[in-house]
């Protein structure tokens, strides 16, 4: 059974606020990027601990920590990044310190009772040609994130690599190929299917560019553990960002073919709501997703 699940501060930014809302709309699990403003990596024992309180309150199971961890992280040394995208405690730094903060997203993940934390395939830069995610950019990923696996481990959480259109790795079959290169049981895939629709063409090797995304959905499933949910309308008059957030149910991915798909093929891990659309809208995608998962 699909579990539907909101990463809390699309409805709120206050936990507080937010989790009474979620529970009225008959969810019982949440993501966790940011608590009252300040990333789950950065919060204090103090906060964690508040946190816990209030999730157990509303009887709130947490599905995944999702940390910003190696977003704003250099893959080679050289990379010009430009300007930080977040002011977030792992907007910048070397991987040394973006493991430091993992541990840290780890022990807040084992708090909160949380099995997995997010982490990214590592921003592209501005200074090297694209296509990105090539097979030099892919054994560095790999390196690192066998150092991020050794902490996983030590914490006994599983980490889930999330395709995103900002890094070396925006499909979910190039998530997936990473993935099986380590074989390791503690590195899972976040699959976020708009990610992949609204990746850069340019920036993906030709191989990658003409899979559906039921067909890459049918080829990542076995190594997913966790679903994104979030959906664009391509308006070409919209520049320089021509992909528009809007609701779950109004845009051009089909998310009732891609849930469907889903359950039948046995998948009963959490389908999560990252709208980017306001607090309205938000509510809006949890009644749609609701109705979707019992269509």
């Amino acid at each position: 059974m699909l579990k539907p699940c909101v990463i809390t501060e699309y409805v709120d930014p206050s936990l507080a606020r937010a989790l009474p809302q979620i529970a009225d709309l008959g969810f019982d699990t949440v993501e966790l990027h940011t608590i009252d403003g300040t990333p789950v990596e950065g919060c204090t024992d103090e906060q964690l601990a508040d946190s816990k309180v209030l999730l157990d309150r509303y009887h709130m199971h947490v599905a995944n920590i999702a940390s910003t961890i190696f977003f704003d992280a250099r893959l080679f040394p050289t990379d010009d990044l430009g300007d930080a995208t977040t002011d977030y405690p792992c907007a910048s730094g070397d991987i040394d310190d973006h493991l430091a903060h993992l541990r840290r997203a780890i022990d807040a993940a084992k708090v909160l009772g949380s099995p997995s934390v997010r982490v990214f395939p590592f921003r592209y830069p501005n200074n090297r040609p694209a296509p990105f995610g090539t097979a030099v950019d892919r054994e560095a990923i790999e390196g690192h994130l066998r150092q991020a696996l050794q902490i996983a481990r030590e914490g006994d959480v599983t980490i889930v690599l999330e395709n995103c259109p900002h890094t070396h790795l925006p499909k979910g079959k190039m998530t997936l190929e990473v993935a099986k290169a380590i074989d390791d049981p503690r590195l899972r895939l976040l699959w976020d299917p708009a990610n992949s629709y609204r990746a850069v063409v340019d920036n993906v090797p030709e191989r990658y560019r003409d899979t559906t995304l039921l067909e890459e959905l049918d080829e990542v499933l076995p190594f997913v553990a966790h679903v994104h949910l979030k959906n664009y309308r391509y308006d070409p008059e919209v520049q320089p960002k021509p992909f528009v957030h809007v609701p779950l149910g109004e845009g051009d991915i089909d998310f009732q073919a891609l849930l469907s798909l889903l359950s039948e093929r046995g998948y009963d891990g959490a389908v999560s709501l990252e709208p980017e659309v306001g607090r309205e809208g938000s509510l809006k995608s949890m009644r749609t997703l609701v109705e979707m998962i019992g269509a």
